[in-house]
């Protein structure tokens, strides 16, 4: 294992002299947000906006703000991106990513600790691939705050989303939408549905799914509006689920495995899924993306053993702490990279630095 300490932890959380942090909302959207670098007598103020995209760097022997280059025009142009973008120069080095706990925060679900790491992959054009336990509909939303037109990987691998005329080449995909060719992995929720309700007799009825919740309760457990709670019900391939007899674990998992299933856990829920996992589906955009860039060099991000198929297969794992500061001990694999943070505080120290060392 492979534990790493950078020489500065992150440059948004920097103490010593001027430095502090950001100020304002989402540096990827359209909403105006501000950045002060602040313990000086005078704060310096930059002002954003969708129609120009500022990046900046932090310069360790000044303490200020170093305007490195400026865009005029729509964000996605930046990633050499349209509605009907097509694969063109960009870089070899993919980045995937788990969302709750690790880009996002695990309260807030605010990605704000990571900006200064977004809009260097965004300067850089290196893309960013959402692999989440969220369904679809939740993940479009993100990547409209994100403006990410990049594929992305639902509810644990159930599915690769790929925006048509993303790729010049050709792929296989299992069917396509008016939007996306989609490789499917997963097993339908229905059937998911069928071995839950088995679940429930052997665990004395302390077992509930998300397919069991109103949607008030999901709203409730996650901390979520209703509008996106609504989005988290909307599944296809996984059902997450609480259960309160930790006791019948055991035998809920062979009930799963004895389905073709089976059990992980996540940030918030134990998880019912097929054989689908995020790892294959990396494998298989690396694969895609490879017919371009002959080489590729991949980096994963997450925080739980939900991930750990996912950081198994990249050259580059990082795992994020948890909430209470510490590494998921179950997560183990070689070279693991321990960031030095909390989700999406790690998240951008960890990034940063590996951009720094592989570029």
């Amino acid at each position: 294992m492979r534990r790493w300490f950078p020489s500065v932890q992150s440059p948004l959380w920097r103490v010593g002299g001027s430095w502090q942090g950001w100020r304002g909302t989402d540096a990827v959207t359209d909403d105006t947000f501000i950045i002060s670098c602040r313990g000086k007598k005078d704060a310096s103020r930059i002002t954003l906006n969708f129609d120009r995209l500022d990046y900046f760097d932090y310069h360790e022997n000044k303490s200020s703000l170093i305007s490195k280059k400026k865009r005029e025009g729509n964000p996605l142009k930046s990633l050499g991106m349209n509605k009907n973008s097509s694969m063109k120069e960009r870089s070899s080095l993919l980045v995937f990513t788990d969302l709750d706990g690790t880009l996002l925060d695990h309260d807030s679900y605010s990605f704000e600790p990571a900006l200064p790491a977004l809009s260097e992959l965004k300067e850089k054009c290196i893309p960013l691939i959402i692999c989440s336990s969220k369904t679809r509909a939740e993940i479009e939303i993100i990547r409209q705050r994100l403006h990410n037109g990049h594929p992305f990987v639902s509810e644990n691998g159930g599915a690769i989303f790929i925006p048509k005329g993303y790729f010049s080449h050709t792929f296989r995909y299992t069917r396509e939408d008016s939007d996306y060719r989609i490789i499917e992995y997963g097993t339908s929720y229905s059937k998911i549905r069928e071995v839950l309700k088995k679940m429930e007799g052997h665990s004395s009825g302390k077992i509930r799914g998300f397919g069991d919740f109103p949607i008030e309760e999901v709203a409730m457990l996650c901390d979520f509006s209703l509008d996106q709670a609504r989005l988290a019900k909307m599944r296809e391939y996984d059902e997450p689920f609480i259960l309160k007899n930790i006791d019948a674990l055991d035998k809920i998992q062979q009930i799963a495995e004895n389905a073709n299933l089976r059990v992980t856990r996540g940030g918030r829920f134990y998880h019912l899924l097929g054989e689908n996992d995020k790892g294959k589906a990396v494998l298989r955009l690396r694969d895609i993306y490879e017919k371009k860039f002959k080489r590729i060099k991949t980096i994963a991000l997450g925080n739980s053993q939900n991930d750990l198929k996912m950081l198994e297969v990249v050259d580059y794992p990082v795992l994020v702490q948890k909430p209470n500061g510490n590494y998921d001990p179950s997560v183990k694999c070689d070279n693991l990279i321990l960031a030095p943070g909390i989700g999406p505080i790690g998240w951008n120290a960890a990034v940063l630095e590996l951009l720094d060392d592989l570029l």
